[in-house]
Parts: structure tokens; C-alpha cells; sequence
């Protein structure tokens, strides 16, 4: 679970940047390692069982859920709000004052 959130939020960080989709496959996982590996003295380590089972943990946590492509997951926006799927707009009106 926690690591695979990890990977989660490495991933849409790194790979995912405004988006409302994240690629959680073994490449990915293979990517985080790596950068892990490199910054780290003692390098994470996650097989990709491990990483499979913590990804069905997210899916029933309502983190992430399954796209229509295989290992492609929609992001939950109440947990990481990653795009601009929902726009905020303000709009500022002036009234001009008359002078009499």
C-alpha cells in the first residue's frame, strides 16, 4: 500500500504532470527504482507483486481506478488534483460610477 502510493506520487510528479491519468506498470516501477537507487544509500526495494498488490490496495482505497487500458489508472482528484479537468474561474466585474 504505502509504497505503491509512493510509487503513486512519484509517478505524477514525474510522469504525470497535469493529467488526469497515470501509467502504474512495471516500467514505471522499474523508472522509480532507479531514481531511487541513485539518491538513496539504501535503495527501496519493491518486487512487482508487492507493487501489484499495493496498486489493488489504492483501487480500494478509491485512490486510483482502472482505465480502459491496461496499467493506466484514473487519479482520484479529491486525493491528488493533478489537472484541469475542472476549471476555477473568478470573474471580476467593475461598475463604473457616474458622476453626476
Amino acid at each position: 500500500g504505502i509504497k505503491a502510493f509512493g510509487v503513486l506520487l512519484w509517478a505524477v510528479q514525474n510522469k504525470a504532470l497535469s493529467k488526469d491519468e497515470v501509467d502504474l506498470d512495471s516500467f514505471v516501477l522499474e523508472d522509480f527504482l532507479e531514481t531511487q537507487g541513485s539518491t538513496n544509500k539504501q535503495p527501496l526495494r519493491l518486487s512487482l507483486a508487492t507493487f501489484k498488490r499495493g496498486i489493488n490496495e489504492l483501487e480500494k482505497a478509491q485512490i486510483v481506478a482502472k482505465t480502459m487500458r491496461q496499467g493506466r489508472y484514473f487519479i482520484n482528484p479529491n486525493f491528488v488534483f493533478n489537472g484541469d479537468r475542472i476549471a476555477f474561474t473568478t470573474v471580476i466585474e467593475r461598475q463604473q460610477k457616474i458622476e453626476e
